[in-house]
């Protein structure tokens, strides 16, 4: 039976919703993401590339050598929950970085202001001609 809460949800015609801050659910454990073999990008941001953004780091994973398929984007808040670190690069954009990320490591201000800043391009590109 469906406690009250999720009856309202379902009620507003909400199907899925999205926990802001996992640790102050007391009590729960969260399950442990476990990667693809085929990740070699980890893309970690605010936010998920849509539209032009999407457009930027397609564009960026092609100049990498890497497909769309071979990356994945993550919530920088679900990060510690990823059990095996397998991915070549992980990229942290509009976020800080988490110093425990072993690899090829890149920083970027968001996409969305990366697309529009020749400078922050131009500082991305180097980052990746560095750790080739």
């Amino acid at each position: 039976m469906l406690s009250n809460q999720h009856i309202y949800l379902h009620e507003m015609g909400i199907q899925a919703y999205e926990v802001q801050d996992i640790n102050l659910l007391q009590g729960y454990k969260a399950k442990p993401i476990s990667l693809a073999e085929t990740c070699k990008l980890l893309f970690v941001a605010d936010t998920y590339p849509i539209g032009d953004t999407a457009e930027l780091l397609e564009k960026v994973l092609k100049s990498m050598d890497l497909s769309t398929a071979e990356a994945l984007h993550i919530y920088p808040q679900y990060l510690p929950f990823v059990s095996s670190h397998t991915q070549v690069w992980t990229w942290f954009a509009g976020c800080q970085i988490d110093p425990s990320i072993q690899g090829k490591v890149l920083s970027s201000p968001s996409l969305s202001c990366v697309k529009g800043n020749s400078q922050y391009r131009r500082e991305l590109w180097q980052q990746i001609c560095e750790n080739r």
